[in-house]
């Protein structure tokens, strides 16, 4: 009983750390980073055979991020997501891949920061390397 008890607290305490975590998520576009050379020549692609080239912008970067609000959370509240150390969200059907790097600032706030955009699709998927954290819609 007291092993149930115990295993009960530690579940409510990793829903509490993460509903602070999600509450305290940012996502913040320092526009100078943003129109880099790198991400300029990110936003569209070319010589890539049936790659959608439209544009990339800025609020759909936005909201393709809060719609992995609640599993970016989840990833660092159980560690999976670390400070400084890049992760990517995909997803084909939303022809959407991001690489972020997540930057804790202080408690549960977090910055995260956009390094890459890639129109991702089945023909064209985006490169990671092994063990990189990947969260997939």
């Amino acid at each position: 009983m007291k092993n149930l008890i115990n295993l009960l607290n530690e579940a409510l305490l990793l829903e509490k750390r993460i509903a602070q975590i999600k509450s305290n998520i940012t996502v913040d576009f320092n526009f100078d980073i943003i129109k880099t050379g790198h991400i300029d020549l990110r936003r569209t692609r070319d010589g890539i055979e049936y790659y959608n080239e439209k544009d990339i912008s800025n609020d759909e970067i936005v909201f393709f991020i809060d719609l992995f609000k609640n599993d970016i959370a989840r990833a660092i509240a159980s560690e999976d997501i670390k400070d400084e150390e890049a992760f990517v969200i995909r997803s084909v059907s939303k022809e959407l891949t991001c690489a972020i790097v997540p930057q804790l600032q202080i408690g549960t706030f977090w910055r995260l920061k956009v390094i890459t955009v890639f129109r991702e699709s089945s023909i064209n998927p985006f490169n990671t390397w092994d063990g990189q954290f990947i969260i997939t819609k």
